[in-house]
């Protein structure tokens, strides 16, 4: 009898040990996914900040007096009737 709680008492040990061990998996698959989510967004804030200073700093180098246009370039059409 002594023997049956024991092991009985040791199953129930274990099943918690693995319930908790499974809701820290858990916790730290979430975090896992935030963080990697959070890595991809500055990675291209980074990149995009990267470009756009090498570009300006190139610009400058070469003298080639170009400004950042705030505004898309304009499509020009052929408007004329025949």
């Amino acid at each position: 009898m002594v023997i049956f709680v024991v092991v009985l008492l040791a199953l129930m040990g274990l099943r918690y040990k693995t319930r908790t061990k499974m809701s820290e998996i858990k916790q730290l698959t979430v975090e896992l996914q935030r963080a990697e989510s959070h890595k991809l967004q500055e990675k291209a804030l980074y990149m995009s900040l990267i470009r756009e200073t090498e570009m300006i700093k190139m610009v400058r180098e070469k003298n080639l007096n170009l400004q950042f246009q705030e505004q898309p370039p304009y499509e020009l059409t052929d408007t004329i009737a025949e």
